[in-house]
């Protein structure tokens, strides 16, 4: 196995992983159909270089697909007719966001019988979820209530450009974090009953990003579990409007006990760190915590252990495409109107909810 890693799709995410691949100490190529977004990473970053100098003579031990997941089969499609043997193949979650997607995204890996194939997503390797899935075992304590909110006001982010996912829409953003956290904290997600699914949709022209969604889950094992992630300015909390702000948090109750974690940005706190929070003694614990160094360095030393690369696998991926597509479809959409922008301007007024 050598070094050599190419990175398809060179936008915020490529560049991203075209840092972190360098940093890990791979050489790292990379292609993008768009050679201007091409040309600028390479010129961001001198440590890289396109895969067009790549040696034809030579195969790259690591693919790492990080295009939109409307572009993923046609970039396994390329893979296949420039890069035939690859020992692993990386692709960004979620793996797709239509049933078509998915048909092309199975038949392309059946060329690829050789390859390890994993879905890029990070938190199944938060030392956090690791540190509390261990005390839960250790002081014999089963969940009673799970609640996770990942929201963060990405309007800026989308209209610079940032991937927006037209088809899962909110559900195809933060929730698959959300479903992965659950997993790694022994929930099944996939056979769980949903009791309430809520998409807030902001009623302007044009905001299709702003909007948000309110997961309730009930377990087989009876653990209820709640998901909200918002997108916007704006956040729905009991039939209230608040303005959204930065929060990624789960939030576990057992029958004697409530663990906090905050998930990197933490404020007040280095970088790449969790604040963990035991709420019967007030205990407050800090756990270096960058989940995407921790994935892919365990993908470069080819140390993912069997349940990781269950987690990690394309078909528990394509499963959960299957249950956010549910959800998506089959969400009580409700139209926000008549608001104000009081909450966008920083003030404190709390705005009642107009549902049709």
């Amino acid at each position: 196995m050598n070094k050599d890693v190419v990175i398809i799709g060179c936008g915020f995410i490529g560049n991203i992983k075209a840092q972190i691949w360098c940093a890990l100490g791979m050489n790292v190529y990379v292609y993008d159909v768009d050679k201007e977004k091409e040309y600028t990473l390479i010129q961001t970053n001198t440590h890289v270089q396109s895969f067009s100098s790549y040696d034809k003579n030579k195969s790259p031990s690591f693919v790492d697909i990080a295009t939109p997941n409307s572009r993923h089969g046609d970039a396994l499609v390329w893979v296949s007719r420039h890069i035939p043997h690859p020992q692993v193949i990386l692709i960004e979650k979620p793996i797709c966001s239509t049933h078509k997607e998915q048909f092309l995204i199975e038949n392309t890996l059946a060329l690829f019988p050789a390859t390890r194939v994993f879905v890029n997503e990070t938190y199944y390797w938060s030392e956090a979820l690791a540190w509390l899935v261990d005390r839960l075992e250790v002081q014999n304590e089963k969940p009673r209530v799970i609640k996770v909110n990942l929201s963060k006001n990405r309007l800026a982010d989308v209209a610079s450009g940032r991937f927006f996912d037209k088809e899962l829409q909110a559900y195809g953003i933060e929730v698959p974090h959300s479903v992965a956290i659950l997993q790694r904290l022994g929930i099944d997600v996939l056979g769980s009953t949903v009791k309430q699914n809520i998409q807030y949709i902001n009623d302007i022209a044009g905001a299709d990003a702003n909007q948000g969604v309110h997961v309730e889950l009930l377990s087989s094992n009876g653990t209820i579990a709640y998901l909200d992630s918002f997108l916007g300015d704006y956040s729905v909390q009991k039939e209230t409007i608040t303005p959204n702000s930065l929060i990624r948090s789960v939030v576990v109750d057992t029958l004697g006990e409530r663990y906090t974690i905050e998930f990197d940005p933490v404020e007040g706190v280095a970088r790449y760190t969790s604040r963990i929070t035991i709420e019967s003694t007030g205990e407050v614990i800090h756990i270096e915590d960058n989940h995407l160094m921790n994935h892919m360095r365990h993908i470069r030393d080819n140390t993912v252990n069997n349940m990781m690369a269950k987690l990690l696998s394309p078909q528990n991926s394509f499963d959960i495409f299957s249950f956010l597509s549910t959800l998506a479809r089959t969400a009580q959409v409700r139209k926000l109107d008549n608001m104000e922008n009081d909450f966008v301007m920083g003030r404190e007024k709390d705005l009642i909810c107009q549902l049709k």
